[in-house]
This record gives structure tokens, sequence and C-alpha cells, in this order.
């Protein structure tokens, strides 16, 4: 019998200080996606993630509005430190952003905004590998209004799945709340697509990251839920381990 690995992935998000004599970016927790309290130096957030032997970390700026080439060497910088693989995420809208993403050593990128921008989508896929590319599928309770089936319609027209070497998926109504993750959405995009799932927002128990995994994907991203003081992965993994669920780790 095959054991299946689920993964489960510190997610790192940043924003720029904008204040004289200090590092240029901060990690963050954030709240409906908006900045709720600062955690501290982005590297030392990471070195610390790594220490629990976690497969694979994800670095996000928060700004989604505009590529910032200053965050390039945040990556640099943290691919210094780190053996684990980077997932970068930070308003790329070009292939020529996505390069200097790779170039500073990321090993895939999210492309969340611009996931209707095929030649983009293409692009990354033909020079990195499909296994690069993730596809970030963020939507709130506004988005849903009219109906989720209209909303995932509009999804598949953008017709983005067929090049996906991964997808997450982030109800930003549920972040930084802890009110447990929005599952509605799996069960369609599996019928969709062979991808690994990721999804996010909203953990704040083991018990939820449980129940992303009895409806099928494959890892669950955390932020706020690892600020707490008595959580760390390795502590969340020996707990899902006794509940039957493995987690993979870096050797």
């Amino acid at each position: 019998m095959i054991m299946l690995f689920r993964r489960l992935i510190p997610k790192i998000v940043v924003e720029n200080t904008d204040t004289p004599n200090s590092p240029r970016f901060r990690a963050i927790l954030t709240r409906s996606y908006n900045p709720f309290r600062v955690i501290g130096d982005p590297i030392s957030q990471i070195v610390i993630q790594q220490s629990n032997l976690v497969d694979e970390i994800m670095l996000i700026h928060r700004n989604r509005s505009q590529f910032d080439s200053s965050f390039c060497n945040l990556v640099l910088e943290s691919c210094e430190v780190l053996n684990t693989p980077l997932t970068i995420g930070g308003a790329i809208a070009s292939p020529a952003q996505a390069k200097m993403i790779f170039d500073a050593g990321a090993d895939k990128v999210i492309i969340g905004r611009q996931r209707g921008n095929l030649d983009l989508l293409e692009s990354i896929a033909t020079n990195h590998g499909a296994q690069s590319l993730v596809i970030s599928i963020d939507y709130s309770a506004t988005d849903t209004l009219s109906g989720f089936e209209e909303f995932w319609e509009r999804e598949l027209s953008l017709g983005y799945l067929k090049l996906a070497g991964e997808i997450c998926i982030n109800n930003t109504s549920h972040d930084g709340k802890g009110e447990g993750v929005d599952l509605n959405f799996i069960s369609e995009i599996r019928k969709e697509t062979r991808a690994p799932i990721v999804v996010g927002c909203g953990v704040s128990s083991v018990s939820h990251i449980a129940e992303c995994f009895r409806v099928e994907c494959d890892g669950v991203t955390l932020s706020t839920f690892l600020s707490q003081s008595d959580q760390n992965i390795k502590q969340i993994r020996s707990h899902l381990s006794s509940l039957g669920v493995h987690i993979r780790t870096r050797n």
C-alpha cells in the first residue's frame, strides 16, 4: 500500500517598511489580506520555519498592485540561508518579472491576479517547467454573492487550469480569523484538474487542517496559526500523525 504524504507550508507575508534606517521589508500577519500585526524580520522567520524541516516555504509580497523589483533582493537573501524550496508571490505580471524571481533563486512562482493572462502562464511553464507555476485563486464572500456556480463558471472561462502546476485557493474573507477554511471549492476544482490543490486562510486548529486533508487537499498553508506561541510545524505534524495523516518533511 502506498502511503500518501500531505504538505504543511508556512506562508510568510511581507510588506515594505518605508522607514529610514530599517530593513526594507518586514514580516506581517494579515486579516482579510490587510496588515494586522508585524511579526519581525522575514529572514529570521524563514530560518525558524526551515528548522522545523518543512519541505517548502511560501514568501509573499503583500503589495498585489505592482511588482516590486527590490523584492528580488529579499528572495535572494532568503535563498542564501535556505536549503528548502521557496515559492514566491508578489504581483508578477510579465515573463521578465517571473525570470527575475527565478534568477533570485525561487523554485516556484505564484500568479494570482494575472491568472487569466495565458501568454504569461505559458511562458512560465515553457521556460521554467509546468511544476513551477502556482495559480492562486483569491476570492471573498463578495465574489460569490451571486452564487458559487456563477463564480466558478467565470473562473473556468479564464482557461488557466490546463497550465497550472498547482492550484492555491484562498477565501480572503476567512484570512486571519481562525474560523476554518472554505472547502466548498475543492470538489469542483478536482473535477477539472489533476494538479495538486493547496488551501489556506482560516486555520486555527489541527482539526481545521485535518478537515482540509479529508476533502483531498494536497497541502495547507499556515500563517497566523504559526504565530501562536504553542504551535509549530513539528507539533502539528505529530498531532496529525496520531490522526493517521502523514506530512512530508525535508530529509
